[in-house]
């Protein structure tokens, strides 16, 4: 197999402990390392990742620190492709884990499918404190199966912690959009699908491959229902609420159907203890309660 030249683009803010975790399974990757460099894209941290990049660095010459003042993921995300020397980009979370393999799967497929211009893989939760009992299992997991799959519009999409782009797909797109994503400590989701959604109009080729794996850290502070709910209507408030498809009427519905099921799933379901229960009785509802409230203040303005 030939090697494909990648770069590796890492948004990272007040992160230090985690990043140290991402960069070491980057620089133990089973690759050579003349093929492959690291980006940190640093949006004004304040602890100590400074000192942890001047120490990596050091060690290992493939690694640049890169600063990016605007505050926001997709500004960092967007520094990232703009600063990358080699046509692949590929976007870690600070963190997540890539698997040994990482990069030569990603090498291995965009060597074999030349068409592919977006693809990505699933990643599965890893923790650093012990999970409480009533902690869904599913949380901060994607899995869509074991076979290479082109995406659409309508179904599951990756995710920024596993997803890989050639350049030119991120020229003509602009890349991501700044409106959405995370700002510092301020919980905001949506660039990921946007982008998405806008290379799939254009008949972009977007895959899933199975074989590109990463974990993706579940940290303390997400061990509460309260974030996890929220977390849940941020989705919508962020994003689904800005679909053009979307009516008045449809986003009603869909609300006022999830509540029903919600309702029918909390009285119904085997979902134990009581956290777990709500949780699964209720997350879609608070999505597209967040949808609701993105669409009607968008549209009475």
């Amino acid at each position: 197999m030939k090697l494909t030249d990648i770069s590796i683009a890492i948004p990272t803010y007040n992160r230090s402990e985690v990043l140290k975790l991402c960069l070491n399974s980057l620089v133990e990757q089973n690759y050579d390392r003349k093929r492959y460099e690291i980006l940190v894209i640093d949006n004004n941290s304040t602890d100590g990742t400074t000192k942890l990049l001047e120490r990596f660095c050091k060690d290992y010459k493939n690694i640049r620190h890169i600063f990016e003042k605007r505050q926001g993921v997709s500004y960092c995300r967007n520094t990232g492709w703009k600063s990358a020397k080699y046509d692949i980009v590929a976007y870690i979370d600070d963190d997540g884990r890539a698997e040994k393999n990482w990069l030569e799967e990603i090498s291995r497929f965009a060597f074999k499918h030349p068409e592919a211009e977006i693809f990505g893989g699933p990643w599965n939760p890893y923790y650093l404190d012990k999970k409480p009992d009533w902690f869904p299992d599913d949380y901060g997991k994607l899995n869509l199966g074991n076979r290479v799959f082109r995406m659409h519009s309508g179904g599951d999409w990756i995710t920024g912690t596993n997803m890989v782009f050639r350049r030119k797909a991120l020229e003509r797109l602009g890349g991501f959009s700044e409106f959405f994503g995370m700002r510092g400590e301020q919980i905001m989701y949506g660039e990921e699908p946007d982008i998405l959604e806008r290379a799939d109009k254009e008949a972009m080729k977007i895959y899933y491959v199975p074989s590109i794996k990463v974990e993706h850290l579940v940290a303390k502070y997400k061990f509460s229902l309260r974030w996890l709910l929220k977390s849940k209507y941020m989705e919508g408030l962020t994003y689904y609420g800005y679909g053009v498809e979307n009516t008045s009427i449809k986003v009603l519905t869909v609300f006022f159907r999830s509540l029903v099921y919600g309702i029918y799933l909390f009285i119904f379901s085997s979902y134990w203890p009581i956290k777990n229960r709500i949780y699964n009785s209720f997350k879609f509802l608070f999505t597209d309660y967040g949808t609701a409230v993105s669409y009607f203040s968008k549209h009475n303005k």
